[in-house]
């Protein structure tokens, strides 16, 4: 016989030894024996099932008091966070006296993040997320029968890397019972944020000749990402021309970003680079930008001036009629602003009072009249603006010869205006050089110079040497010939009132319209006659009269310091008409309007002049014996007071 029985595990009376503990001993077994009192005694059992019933006396019981758990950003809503596995609680087994194993427990993966001990209702958990200390609860969802995290949109670790919450179980019982447990979720990058440089541009300036590994420019760029994702590299773009130069001559470091020279930068080659330098992270796919970047470089004073032509041979009229102007070198410098401006000086000449250069256009010019036929050797050199200056290597060599027109040059009178014969002058002189060959092989036409005349019209000088050899400075001192001005009117004319031969008829020959070929005249004015004749003479008057007055100045002075140093004047005595001096000679007047007194003041005799020293003041009339009346002169010299003659 069987007999069953529940009792609470809490109750007490007498029913009962001790308090019961469900959750140590659900059941317990009980067997009854019943026995008489015959004899023999007969007896009888039966078992007894006792069933603890529970009460909510457990709290639910976290496996751990912190969870972390973590979920790659990006992930759509409803991806899964994650969950305690509870397979490793253990959960012992009540062993009844007959050996009926019977319990509860929990095992796999289940729902729930947490146990509780009770059973039934008050074993029922619930689960909720309390309070979240860093992020937001709204990008998470939790199943709260089953403790499941899941997300409720796509996180991102940009923006939130980690998030801390509080996370509260409790039991269905009552009254409730709970258990509180701490959970962080770390959020997983992906490679979802490219290098970024902090601008779109860079612009930077360097000095040539650096030395190489010179920092020009620090580029500064991050990525958002973490890890390998964040890893950066730098390079140039070498896909275009402009790149695949720049990369010959730069470079940039990854780990720094800074741009530095790779090899020596000449700036007369390579005056400014603009490339695009690429950031690529080490993420999986890797994510790529770019920055625009501009170096410039800056000059050094490491270039001299060179001479585009470094000798010239040319002529000029003696008196420098027609233009002054000679010819005008020309020299280069590689370098910019101060360093590449060039002045010209006249390299120590002995003609510079005959010959002037402009110092900033390299123009030649006379500054005077040159010797006729005379030839002129010198040398102009070029220094440029830079600290410290720099000169040409090999200054220019120039050589002019001194013509007289009369001789050498004839005249074309043109239909056209000289500002119309300006534009095809060179072709011009070609045309004639080509005619005037056909006689010399190897003559040169030189454009002295064009006017415009009465009409309005061009008037052309033009004069040949019979050959080149002067050309070349190997010949610089060699003698030069030139085609007499006769003979060459002969090669464009066939009469002689000029008018042009055959040879100046045709196509090539029309657009000037030659009217007449003449030979050139100019009159010769004396040189003392000419504006510059005249100018220096009346300067060597001007000297001249002051000169003389300098003279007569020291004659006054010496004056002054001879009467400083002699006695003063002396009497004369004047008796009858003749005059008794001083010294006891005498002098017989005869008539004589000035008599030639000896004047001690100026130290001068007077023979009927008057010195250009002492003047007369006045004449007196004084009376003697001998002779009643007797006429004297009183004279002074300017310094001295008068001297009165006494008779």
């Amino acid at each position: 016989m069987v007999m069953s029985q529940t009792m609470r595990e809490t109750e007490t009376g007498q029913r009962v030894q001790k308090q019961l503990d469900r959750e140590r001993t659900s059941r317990y077994f009980l067997v009854l024996a019943v026995a008489d009192n015959g004899s023999p005694a007969l007896t009888a059992t039966t078992t007894i099932t006792f069933s603890v019933s529970d009460v909510n006396d457990n709290s639910p019981v976290w496996s751990s008091t912190a969870y972390t758990f973590s979920v790659t950003e990006n992930q759509p809503a409803g991806s899964p966070v994650g969950q305690v596995n509870n397979s490793s609680l253990h959960f012992p087994w009540s062993r009844g006296s007959d050996g009926d194993r019977r319990g509860s427990g929990v095992g796999g993966r289940a729902g729930v993040t947490a146990t509780d001990a009770d059973i039934g209702v008050n074993a029922a958990l619930t689960y909720t997320l309390t309070l979240f200390w860093t992020g937001s609860s709204a990008n998470f969802a939790l199943d709260p029968a089953t403790g499941r995290i899941t997300t409720a949109l796509p996180l991102d670790r940009e923006a939130t890397a980690q998030y801390s919450a509080l996370m509260r179980v409790v039991d269905g019982g009552s009254p409730q019972l709970n258990a509180l447990a701490n959970v962080t979720i770390s959020i997983g990058d992906l490679n979802d944020n490219v290098p970024t440089f902090d601008s779109v541009s860079y612009a930077a300036t360097t000095t040539e000749n650096d030395p190489v590994g010179t920092g020009i420019l620090t580029l500064v760029v991050t990525d958002k990402d973490i890890g390998s994702n964040a890893n950066i590299s730098l390079f140039i773009d070498t896909s275009t021309t402009a790149g695949a130069r720049a990369a010959q001559f730069l470079q940039v470091t990854s780990g720094t970003g800074v741009v530095s020279v790779k090899s020596t930068i000449n700036r007369e080659t390579n005056s400014s680079f603009t490339f695009t330098v690429v950031a690529t992270d080490a993420g999986s796919p890797a994510l790529t930008s770019s920055a625009n970047v501009t170096i410039t470089v800056t000059d050094q004073n490491d270039n001299v001036p060179v001479f585009t032509q470094t000798y010239y041979n040319t002529e000029i009229a003696y008196t420098g009629q027609c233009n002054r102007s000679i010819v005008a070198v020309s020299a280069k410098d590689a370098d910019s602003g101060a360093n590449g401006q060039v002045a010209y000086y006249l390299v120590q000449s002995s003609y510079d009072y005959v010959f002037q250069v402009d110092s900033a256009t390299g123009l030649l010019s006379q500054r005077t009249t040159a010797g006729a036929g005379g030839m002129y050797t010198m040398q102009v050199t070029a220094r440029d603006g830079g600290s410290p200056t720099r000169s040409a290597t090999t200054p220019a060599s120039i050589r002019i010869d001194a013509m007289v027109p009369n001789n050498v040059v004839i005249t074309f009178n043109l239909g056209i205006t000289a500002t119309a014969f300006q534009g095809s002058q060179d072709e011009f002189v070609a045309q004639c050089q080509a005619l005037v060959r056909q006689t010399y092989p190897t003559a040169v036409a030189r454009l002295w110079c064009s006017e415009t005349g009465s009409n309005s019209l061009a008037k052309v000088h033009v004069y040949f040497l019979r050959d080149n050899t002067t050309d070349s400075v190997a010949n610089v001192n060699a003698a030069k010939y030139y085609v007499d001005s006769s003979t060459a009117l002969s090669f464009f004319t066939s009469d002689p009132n000029g008018s042009p031969s055959s040879a100046l008829s045709g196509t090539q020959w029309a657009p000037y319209n030659v009217k007449t070929v003449q030979l050139y005249y100019e009159s010769q004015t004396p040189w003392q006659q000419s504006g510059e004749g005249i100018a220096v003479v009346t300067t060597c008057c001007v000297l001249g009269a002051v000169l003389l007055g300098v003279s007569a100045y020291m004659g006054v002075t010496y004056c002054r310091q001879s009467v400083t140093s002699r006695p003063r004047a002396r009497k004369i005595s004047v008796e009858g008409r003749s005059k008794v001096m001083s010294d006891g000679r005498r002098h017989e007047d005869r008539g004589d309007p000035d008599p030639p007194f000896l004047l001690p003041t100026c130290g001068l005799r007077l023979t009927g002049v008057r010195c250009m020293v002492c003047t007369p003041l006045q004449s007196v009339q004084q009376t003697s014996k001998a002779n009643p009346v007797v006429t004297a002169r009183v004279y002074r010299c300017p310094h001295q007071s008068p001297l009165n003659h006494e008779p």
